[in-house]
């Protein structure tokens, strides 16, 4: 639920000012809270963060506010001047955005860096711009015929190529090395060994996501075995009995709340987890708690933020000897993705895991890992091997 302390966002603003909605003042403001509620934090902060960064991109271009609604054409100069080829603007200063704008947008550090956005930064700007119109109950430029196909021909055009968003994937023994950093009986490591665990091992939770777990989403199921059946689906198990749990969690990326998406942690991350729900003492209430400096429980009532989540990885990373320039939290995703593709585990079990909707998406790391193990890369590499 949104908090009621925090300032009304955007969605809830722009519901009180639209006055085709025959409501009273009352049901205007439970309608902004509801709609608020049923948008996951992460895209909320996004429509915030795109809105800021039109009007600011606006203003730079001509000095005024950014006009609702927008004119298809200025939909078309945004994307002209985020989208260039930066090697054409090497030999022709006039291409893509005005070096004045830019600068302008640098200086009030509204743009990090000159050059092209990413075309997945540009395409999430318009996609919130869009929302943003239909939010006010104006017509969408994004919708315009002539607009559309523009985007798709330069999206397609653009010659920026993705990075990862972690340039190294925590791999499950890279999982082993930042656990080892975490060595310790202070509150402090005891969480951070629990975090990092769950995280990977529940199928790379995102920041948000394990932020958001609380005590009572955690549920003790029967104890399981270590080894199961082949054949990709179960079919009975050896070896010990392990300690097992499911996660309910009620908001992803890609589920809601009445999906009730539940996620399966067995063995040692249950371990850790029971040592820090011990430790802490939490029997209710966010599971993941800040801790201060003197390594006390600073409060119960809200569970580390995506940030703090961030920090407490990178503090890892480096403590475990690792470049955190190299890795990022969304390396444990990766990672526990690119992990279960190197042990030949079914990618339908993977997704049970990850939430991935789509199989074209989750495939990929399956397809890199399978390209370095397979014969095709090797059926001239015997020239060599003596």
């Amino acid at each position: 639920m949104p908090d009621p302390t925090r300032p009304p966002s955007a969605i809830a603003r722009s519901i009180r000012q639209d006055a085709a909605l025959v409501l009273t003042t009352d049901e205007r403001e439970t309608l902004g809270f509801l709609l608020d509620a049923a948008i996951p934090a992460n895209t909320r902060l996004a429509l915030i963060s795109d809105a800021r960064y039109l009007d600011a991109w606006w203003l730079a271009c001509t000095g005024e506010p950014l006009p609702w609604p927008a004119a298809p054409e200025m939909v078309v100069r945004f994307m002209v001047h985020h989208l260039y080829d930066p090697e054409e603007r090497r030999r022709n200063k006039a291409h893509g955005m005005p070096a004045d704008v830019e600068a302008r947008l640098i200086e009030r550090r509204i743009k990090t860096r000159p050059g092209p956005l990413a075309p997945s930064t540009v395409e999430r700007r318009l996609a919130s711009w869009a929302t943003l119109h239909r939010m006010k109950g104006l017509d969408n430029p994004l919708a315009d015929d002539q607009v559309r196909t523009i985007k798709t021909r330069l999206l397609r055009a653009s010659p920026h190529i993705p990075g990862r968003k972690s340039a190294q994937p925590v791999l499950g023994d890279t999982l082993t090395r930042l656990l080892a950093a975490c060595a310790g009986d202070d509150l402090r490591a005891i969480r951070d060994r629990a975090l990092l665990a769950l995280m990977w091992a529940s199928g790379g939770r995102r920041r948000s996501e394990v932020g958001a777990i609380q005590r009572q989403h955690i549920r003790v199921e029967a104890d399981q075995p270590l080894e199961v059946g082949g054949g990709g689906g179960g079919g009975g198990g050896s070896g010990p009995l392990l300690p097992a749990r499911t996660i309910l969690l009620p908001r992803t990326k890609t589920t809601r709340a009445g999906d009730a998406a539940r996620v399966w942690l067995i063995g040692h991350p249950v371990t850790l987890l029971d040592q820090w729900l011990s430790a802490s003492g939490t029997r209710a209430g966010p599971v993941f708690l800040p801790i201060t400096k003197d390594g006390r429980i600073l409060r119960r009532d809200i569970g580390l933020g995506g940030a703090a989540v961030a920090r407490i990885f990178k503090q890892r990373v480096a403590e475990a000897g690792l470049d955190p320039a190299m890795f990022s939290a969304h390396g444990l995703r990766s990672g526990f993705l690119t992990e279960a593709a190197n042990q030949d585990v079914p990618i339908q079990q993977v997704m049970a895991q990850t939430l991935h909707k789509s199989i074209a998406v989750a495939s990929r790391y399956y397809d890199e890992s399978a390209a370095h193990r397979g014969r095709a890369a090797r059926m001239y590499a015997r020239k060599d091997a003596g």
